[in-house]
C-alpha cells in the first residue's frame, strides 16, 4: 500500500504522506519521522470539524485544508468520502494545498 502515497514524497517539501480514513485509520504510509497513527488520528477530527464548520456557514465542504506551523506544514486533502490525503513536511508543502508547484 505503500506505492499509494511514495509518489507524493517526490513533491518539493513534502517529507510524508498517508492515506487515511475518516475513522482516523491509516490505510497506507510513506515517509519517516512521523507517528502516522497519531497523525491519521488528529487530521481526521481535524477534517470532521472542518466540514461541520462549512456546513454550519452553509458553503461546501472544504477542498483542502492547510496548517502553517512556522517551518512546518500539513495539508489535509478529501479525496472521496471515507479517505483524504495527508502531507507533512517543511513550509514548502502548504503549496500543494494552493496548487502551486
Amino acid at each position: 500500500m505503500e506505492s499509494l502515497v511514495a509518489p507524493y514524497l517526490d513533491l518539493e517539501g513534502v517529507e510524508a504522506a498517508a492515506l487515511v480514513s475518516t475513522d482516523g485509520f491509516t490505510v497506507a504510509a510513506a515517509g519517516s519521522g512521523i507517528d502516522f497513527d497519531a497523525l491519521g488520528a488528529h487530521a481526521a477530527a481535524l477534517l470532521a470539524t472542518a466540514r461541520e464548520l462549512a456546513a454550519e456557514m452553509e458553503q461546501q465542504p472544504p477542498k483542502a485544508l492547510s496548517i502553517d506551523l512556522g517551518r512546518r506544514g500539513l495539508v489535509v486533502a478529501p479525496i472521496d468520502n471515507e479517505v483524504f490525503l495527508v502531507l507533512a513536511g517543511s513550509a514548502l508543502v502548504l503549496q500543494h494545498a494552493r496548487g502551486r508547484r
